[in-house]
Order: C-alpha cells, then sequence, then structure tokens
C-alpha cells in the first residue's frame, strides 16, 4: 500500500471519528438543555396558565421535536456533519441552548434580587423617568380601588410599601407591593388586562392574581414591575413626569423604557437596593 492511500484511509478514519464526536456532541448538547429545562420547571410548580409556564411548554416541544429529529438520523449517514438536516438541527439546537440558558439565568438573578429583599424593609419607589418623584396613593386614601400616581417625595406612609414574596402554592415567583399606611395592595384595576389599564390600591387579599407582580432587573439597578398573569407591565403614563400623573400597565416595551423603569430606595438607608 503506497503512501497516498495511507493518508487517504487516516483521513477517511477522522472523518468517521469526527462525525461519531458531533453525534455525541449534539446528543450531550440536548442532555444539558433537558436538564435545565427540568430545572426550570423545579422552580415553580404552576398550576394556573402563566407566561412562565407556556415559555416551558414551549421549550419543551421544541426539545422533543429536535431529540426526535435527530433519532431519525441513521448513524451510517454519510457525510453526517455536512448534511443540511445536521447543519439546520446543529442551528436549532444552539437556538433553543440560548433561550433555554437566558431564562435560567433571568430565574437565578430574580432568586438572588428576592434574596436581598427583606419583608420588612420598607421602600420609596421611584421611576427612573421622575427622580424628584415617587409611586403614590392619592392623597393617602384607604379605600378599595385608589388611584395611583406619582407625586414630589415627601416620605409620607402613602408613598412607602413593602415587598412581600409569596408562598401562595403555584405563586412562589410572584410579590405583592403593600402599601405602608393602608396594609392594602397595589394590583390592576379590576384584574383587567388590556394595555391602559390603572395601577390602583385593591386590597389586602394575596391570593388574587390582579395583585400579583414579579421584579425583572434591568441591568442599572433599576427594575421592570412586570405583571405576573398578563403581559403587561408597569408604566408612567406617556412619560409625563408631572405630579398626579396615573400610573397604568402597559405593553413590554424594549426600546426607550425608562418610564417602565423603577428603584427601590429603603427609606432607612435612602439608597436603592
Amino acid at each position: 500500500m503506497n503512501e497516498d492511500s495511507l493518508i487517504l484511509q487516516e483521513e477517511e478514519r477522522r472523518d468517521e471519528i469526527t462525525e461519531k464526536e458531533k453525534r455525541k456532541y449534539l446528543i450531550n448538547t440536548l442532555k444539558n438543555i433537558s436538564l435545565v429545562i427540568k430545572k426550570l420547571q423545579t422552580i415553580n410548580s404552576i398550576e394556573s396558565e402563566t407566561q412562565f409556564i407556556k415559555e416551558l411548554e414551549g421549550f419543551n416541544e421544541q426539545y422533543q421535536m429536535i431529540e426526535t429529529k435527530l433519532k431519525g438520523i441513521p448513524e451510517e449517514t454519510s457525510n453526517f456533519n455536512e448534511s443540511n438536516e445536521v447543519v439546520e438541527l446543529e442551528i436549532e439546537i444552539e437556538e433553543l441552548e440560548n433561550k433555554v440558558q437566558t431564562k435560567w439565568k433571568i430565574e437565578n438573578d430574580r432568586k438572588v434580587l428576592y434574596g436581598t429583599i427583606l419583608n420588612n424593609t420598607i421602600y420609596q419607589i421611584q421611576p427612573v423617568c421622575a427622580p424628584t418623584m415617587r409611586i403614590d396613593v392619592n392623597g393617602e386614601s384607604m379605600k378599595d380601588g385608589s388611584p395611583i400616581s406619582l407625586f414630589y417625595s415627601n416620605q409620607q406612609k402613602n408613598q412607602l410599601f413593602k415587598i412581600k414574596q409569596l408562598e401562595i402554592p403555584g405563586h412562589e415567583r410572584c410579590i405583592v407591593l403593600q402599601c405602608n399606611h393602608s396594609q392594602k395592595y397595589l394590583g390592576r384595576k379590576h384584574n383587567k388586562t388590556k394595555p391602559g389599564t390603572k395601577v390602583t390600591q385593591t386590597n389586602g387579599i394575596e391570593s388574587l392574581e390582579e395583585n400579583h407582580w414579579e421584579l425583572e432587573p434591568v441591568g442599572n439597578g433599576s427594575f421592570y414591575i412586570n405583571c405576573a398573569h398578563c403581559n403587561l407591565r408597569m408604566d408612567v403614563l406617556r412619560k409625563n413626569t408631572k405630579g398626579l400623573n396615573k400610573i397604568i400597565c402597559w405593553l413590554k416595551k424594549t426600546e426607550n423604557t425608562e418610564n417602565q423603569q423603577f428603584l427601590f430606595i429603603d427609606n432607612n438607608l435612602k439608597d436603592n437596593i
């Protein structure tokens, strides 16, 4: 056997090993994705149809579809690495891995965040777009349905709030924002889910979904205050920074979001969390 034949055989053997390694790599990547999805599922065993559960269901469906495709590719497939089917599958796996890992990071960040929030800590809530203003229960009202708006910082009790993480089964990711002066909660008016729904002082019932929120770190020390059970978030109406401008729930924006960002300022330390 001449030298050229030996070299050719060695290249073929190397290609064969590479293809086996590629299949193994794809299988192991899928296994890792599956483990992360399972970890996400342990965060919250929710029965209600929330956006979080729908996301996990989407991850699972995509995972199962990819797994079925990979199993359907025969091991003896020629040019395994270069086949269109494998190339497309690798892209799908990479996209799913990125989505799952991003979600896991968000949930870990949330866990760390919630770990820093003490139930007895009292906060002022400052919109990033209006540093001199605070979220305020109008007129120190004690009534259900009282409007929530911006007002100049005065450290009165109707501008102070406690953050409480819920222990209700299926809602462990949720928080309530309790008004310090009335012990009632900030919530979506009449549990509405339409953009423009007003934020009001609702009642003192933790189990009502209209009172449930989730904090999402923005990355600059501020947070989005997301509605836990619909695709809206707390918003300063029309970016108007004047006193008595309403606080509403609006669609989640991706640009120019300053009017959807809020700082939680420890009333004792006078510093944000």
